[in-house]
């Protein structure tokens, strides 16, 4: 028989939540109506304000986690969802749930929420999008007058030596700019992979 013990609020949990405190990670419990329960240290390190009976939407802001812990209430094991959360400096997290117990029962339901910061690989993300992005206007304009400084050498001045020998000039020093970023993009590759 499943025996229940006290919260840090007056609500019961199934098990004695103050084995939490031991882990590193943000946890949370949360009850059948998405109310705070339970969370440990780590959890209120990161919020402002005491989130006790506070909606899990209220203190997230994020309408999505009620959907998912909704699935999980409903015995849909192992849910993953990411959030962010504004308050106080604005973090992500990548959030894994669990009902609690973990098989249906007729009595009352519990969702743990653990907590991963995943802040710096989101603005890794953004970083190397910007960078891509950089890149890509980067080349796009030695490309472009490559490209300009042939259809002129291949027309009007193909029989003009000192047209010809100060495009080959602005051409070379084009390709070099070119051959540069590619080298710098191929750099970064081998230090991400050798992260990985």
């Amino acid at each position: 028989m499943l025996k229940f013990k006290k919260g840090i609020g007056s609500e019961e949990t199934p098990f004695d939540t103050g084995i939490l405190d031991g882990l590193s990670d943000p946890v949370v419990i949360v009850n059948e109506k998405h109310v705070v329960v339970h969370y440990n240290r780590a959890y209120k390190r990161i919020m402002e304000a005491d989130p006790l009976s506070n909606s899990t939407e209220a203190l997230t802001k994020s309408k999505s986690i009620t959907a998912t812990i909704k699935k999980c209430l409903n015995s849909i094991p192992g849910l993953n969802v990411e959030i962010f959360m504004p308050n106080p400096i604005g973090l992500y997290f990548s959030i894994n749930m669990w009902r609690l117990p973990e098989l249906k029962s007729s009595g009352p339901a519990w969702a743990m929420l653990v907590l991963r910061d995943i802040t710096s690989e989101k603005k890794a993300e953004e970083m190397r999008a910007d960078f891509v992005a950089n890149v890509s206007h980067e080349l796009r304009s030695p490309l472009s007058a490559l490209l300009g400084f042939i259809e002129t050498l291949q027309g009007p001045a193909a029989m003009d030596p000192a047209a010809s020998k100060r495009f080959l000039g602005i051409m070379q020093s084009e390709a070099e700019r070119m051959s540069r970023l590619i080298g710098d993009l191929l750099t970064l590759s081998k230090v991400e992979s050798g992260e990985h």
